[in-house]
Order: structure tokens, then sequence, then C-alpha cells
């Protein structure tokens, strides 16, 4: 797992449940099950991966894939694409793609993690750490339970609920963002499963004022740094930004900068 995620890849170019196509393309995330490649050879393991990525990879070139097997002790890597066409360099072993929502796996443990040592619980509400929602509406009755689920009925960006803002949420937008929130018979905490980039944004920020530490450093001092995983960072330092990959969209346009956070 450390090898897949320090060199983690994905692709955002899927079918959403609304039937709309999403097209920024910033790489690939591929876990293909061990039982599949278990007994076969390396190079019959590498015809199967090359005939599945090449399905994903942008046809009008920029972005890459790479991919990692951990199988009956082995580990193999396969890497196809460019980690940036300007620079014409291809996706390697050590290529650092965006965490993006894999960053919610970090959040989630270390909720777990929390709970499990007692500093917290999963029954507590989101207002008991981020203070200021205490003078708000419904953002009151979430906890954080709910946000590591997708059950807390909060929209899956706040944009959805307001789409009057422009420019990107500073935190005081946010926050206020929460507390004018209000819920219905279809985003009511604890009733829907709805996936929520804005609850794991909720999440971390509870996380961060329960430590006094911002998110990313708890991360790299709970997890990252005890596992080794010392290229998996939030953003990436910039000693890793050599390494990080360029996002491209689905007609091979450079997305923002190599190493730029996305969503949570």
């Amino acid at each position: 797992m450390k090898q897949v995620l320090d060199s983690c890849a994905r692709i955002k170019h899927r079918k959403a449940a609304c039937g709309s196509t999403v097209t920024a393309l910033a790489g690939a995330f591929i876990y293909l099950a061990a039982t599949c490649v278990a007994n076969a050879a390396s190079e019959d393991v590498e015809k199967i991966v090359a005939r599945e990525v090449q399905t994903m990879l942008p046809p009008h070139g920029g972005g890459g894939v790479a991919v990692a097997i951990r199988s009956s002790g082995r580990t193999l890597f396969f890497n196809y694409g460019e980690a940036d066409a300007e620079r014409k360099l291809p996706v390697g072993t050590d290529s650092i793609f965006n965490l993006a929502s894999v960053s919610k796996l970090f959040a989630a443990t270390l909720l777990a993690q929390a709970v499990e040592q007692g500093e917290l619980g999963l029954d507590d509400p989101v207002a008991d750490y981020v203070t200021e929602l205490q003078d708000g509406g419904d953002i009151r009755r979430v906890t954080l339970l709910q946000l590591a689920t997708h059950t807390s009925g909060l929209p899956r960006i706040p944009q959805t609920y307001e789409p009057w803002h422009r420019g990107k949420y500073t935190l005081p937008d946010f926050i206020r963002f929460l507390k004018s929130w209000k819920a219905d018979k279809n985003h009511e905490p604890g009733k829907q499963d709805q996936y929520s980039n804005t609850g794991f944004i909720v999440l971390r920020l509870a996380l961060g004022r329960r430590f006094k530490i911002p998110f990313t450093a708890l991360m790299e001092r709970r997890l990252t740094q005890r596992l080794a995983m010392n290229a998996t960072a939030l953003p990436p330092p910039p000693a890793l930004l050599s390494r990080a990959v360029q996002g491209y969209d689905s007609d091979g346009k450079p997305v923002g900068s190599p190493g730029e956070a996305e969503h949570a």
C-alpha cells in the first residue's frame, strides 16, 4: 500500500451519476486485485495492465498512468504516458500524483485512530471542535461520523448550495456557508448517503482544531512519517515538486500547476 500511495495516480474522466462526464484528467490510480495476477508471469501481468490502461490514456496526449501491483511477494510497477508534456517527462515509478480524494483515507484513518485512543468520539458534533459553528443552524446537528461516512447531508461542494459564489472560498467564506446551510428532506444529517467533498473539508478542519495543528502536519506526524511514506504529502513540499506530475484536461490542456491541490 505504501508503494501505491507514494506513486498515487488517478483519472477523473468518468461518467457521473447524472450522466455528465467529468473530464479533468489528472492521471490514473489503478488497483488490480492480486488474485488476478498471483500466478501470472511478469510479462503476462504487463500485457493485462497495458490492455486496461490503453482505454484510459487521453487521445490527445498529456497525462499518464502509474500502476503498482503487489502480489505473492512481488511489487511490479508499470508506467505509461507523460508526467509533463511540455518538458517531455514520462511517468516514472517515482512520479508524484495529486492525492486529491485519496486524502479522504488519511482523514478517516486519523479520525479512527483518535477515537480508538479516546481523544474524541464518533458521535461528537463537529461544532464541538469548530466552535464558530455553535451559533449556526443545522450544521450543529452534524457529527464527525457523518462527515466521515458521507451522511452529513452537506453538498458535494459549497457552490452546489451557493451557485452565486465566485472564486475560491476563504475560511471565513466557508464558515459563513456552513452556518447558513439548511438541511432538507433530501439532505438530512444521518439519513442519506451523498458523496461530499465539503464534509471531508470540515472533518479535516475539526481534526486540526482538536489537536491544535494544521491537518497536513497532523497527517505527517501521525501517519506518513510513522509509515516512512516520505513521498506522500498534502500538498507536496518544494523538495518534491520536481517529481510532481502536471494535470491535464480531456483535450490535453494543462490544468493548474504540478502538485497543486484539486479538492478534498
